[in-house]
């Protein structure tokens, strides 16, 4: 399945990434000391390519506490807030220090206090960070109130929610995530739209193989009492011994299995089964009363 990325937004990342990159590198040839670009005094007034590139540098010295303040400034001092694309650096760190509770603290009541955009945002830097659990309780609540991004090349909380289901392997829960989002909208062109076509697709042809897997057993639960019944007559002590013990326990392994391997279990078939049980049940108890 296709993922859409929104090309704005690729662009913007791939020229903060290589401004930093470019920022970084001067530092080295220049020194640490060099007149011309002081990191930690740019980082103080503001300006966020330096908070990253000073703490790409304590990260890679192994000065972590350091490392994370640097990150910390870039992240709350970026101009354009709504979109936390400093705060993956940030977040990132601090969930490998084991601290992104306390990280989010201020972003976290921001977004319990009414601010939708943050939410958004926020989840979407979760899901870079693979902290999915956090990301899809905001996803789904902004999802269910149908919020709208203010760029119009996002495909919104919908659809984030449930490429991620996608990502965690929960194709289920992400058909109903892209259907719901699909029936709200015109254009069935739409990637959830796409992904909810594929989906339901792909789900009835798991389905048609699990109902052909599962016919198999559905034919043991009716054959079993036939069997039974022809073997009762040759009177051996081994066939008597199948009939008696070993006719029941097919018939019951058998509907078990039907039970579980489909979800096709239609009360209609039960008029099939439950005869076929009870003559298996039957036959096993007449044969015993014979043997005395």
């Amino acid at each position: 399945m296709p993922v859409h990325i929104s090309f704005s937004n690729l662009l913007q990342n791939v020229t903060l990434f290589f401004i930093v990159i470019f920022v970084f590198s001067f530092s080295v040839f220049a020194g640490e000391n060099s007149e011309t670009v002081n990191y930690r005094d740019q980082c103080i007034k503001g300006v966020t390519i330096y908070c990253l590139a000073q703490g790409i540098g304590e990260r890679k010295a192994g000065n972590f506490k350091q490392a994370l303040e640097y990150f910390r400034l870039a992240c709350e001092s970026h101009p354009t807030m709504g979109h936390l694309r400093a705060c993956t650096p940030y977040l990132s760190l601090a969930m490998e220090m084991g601290i992104l509770d306390s990280a989010t603290h201020k972003l976290t009541n921001r977004c319990e206090g009414g601010e939708d955009v943050t939410c958004f945002y926020l989840a979407k830097e979760f899901l870079k960070i693979a902290a999915y659990e956090r990301a899809h309780v905001m996803l789904e609540r902004l999802c269910k109130e149908r919020f709208h991004p203010a760029d119009s090349e996002d495909y919104g909380p919908c659809y984030h929610l449930g490429v991620s289901y996608l990502t965690t392997k929960n194709p289920g829960k992400a058909r109903d995530i892209f259907g719901f989002d699909c029936k709200q909208k015109t254009d069935s062109s739409l990637p959830s739209c796409k992904y909810y076509s594929e989906l339901v697709r792909s789900s009835r042809e798991m389905s048609s193989m699990a109902w052909h897997f599962a016919e198999n057993f559905l034919i043991l639960v009716v054959v079993t009492p036939l069997v039974q019944w022809v073997l009762a007559r040759r009177g051996s002590l081994a066939t008597r011994n199948y009939v008696i013990f070993g006719g029941p326990l097919l018939v019951g392994v058998g509907w078990a299995m039907w039970q579980f391997s489909t979800e096709k279990a239609g009360k209609e078939l039960y008029f099939i089964i439950l005869p076929s049980i009870f003559l298996a049940v039957c036959i096993s108890w007449l044969v015993k009363v014979r043997q005395g």
